[in-house]
């Protein structure tokens, strides 16, 4: 039996200190055999269920990277441009982050939406150079973050009796709402219709602007919460 020399409690795991004044204990005349056949305060964790995860990042950098280097040697010996590489580097850095980020993870829904957006945007900038010309810009682009958008509203709109630590969420994918009617005025020709954009980019301000009309407070609190402001 191992016992505190300082407050006298009988310790019944495998210790240097007293689990409750932290005294050193005494491990002279064979006590430091019996501490050591006493079991352990805490379960031993094993590495097993980490290891799929510990090897997933590694492995899939390899082949991504053996993938785009093929696909960039390829089309550039046989096309002499590489148009295409780009969609698929672009495709292979989304599925990443589509894996890693919401099928591994099952939790913050909201702040997925928003990664998820990303994403997909930089996915369809870079399928322009291979879509029609007009097509990103006014209908790709719009349709991606008004969904998002519409999304998260929802998403908050069900949380409505805790909808603060969503609404960071809400903020960054409203702004985001702006990005196509941004790529139309300045990078589609002025013959091509603006309307979903605009629609896209109306969404957003009416939630900006409801986020600050109803819960002002609630998200600078939150702001100043998660970023130490």
């Amino acid at each position: 039996m191992i016992v505190c020399p300082r407050c006298n409690i009988t310790i019944g795991c495998r210790t240097t200190v007293c689990p409750l004044c932290h005294a050193p204990l005494d491990l002279s005349d064979g006590r430091a055999a019996r501490l050591r056949a006493l079991p352990v305060p805490y379960p031993r964790i094993t590495g097993t269920p980490r290891t799929g995860q510990a090897l997933f990042e590694p492995l899939y950098f390899c082949i991504s990277l053996a993938l785009v280097l093929i696909a960039f040697l390829t089309e550039g010996l046989l096309t002499q441009t590489l148009r295409y590489s780009y969609f698929i580097a672009a495709g292979l850095i989304y599925l990443y982050i589509l894996i890693r980020k919401t099928f591994t993870n099952t939790r913050f829904f909201s702040q997925k939406i928003v990664v998820q957006a990303v994403a997909l945007s930089v996915l369809a900038v870079a399928a322009a150079g291979f879509l029609p010309e007009h097509i990103v810009f006014t209908i790709v682009l719009p349709l991606i973050h008004l969904v998002s958008l519409l999304a998260v509203v929802v998403f908050v709109a069900v949380h409505f009796r805790s909808p603060r630590q969503y609404l960071i969420s809400l903020f960054a994918v409203a702004l985001l709402g702006f990005f196509p009617l941004i790529g139309v005025i300045f990078f589609q020709p002025p013959d091509y219709t603006f309307v979903p954009a605009v629609v896209t980019a109306s969404f957003s301000l009416t939630a900006i602007v409801s986020l600050f009309v109803f819960g002002a407070k609630k998200f600078l609190r939150e702001l100043r919460r998660n970023f130490h402001l």
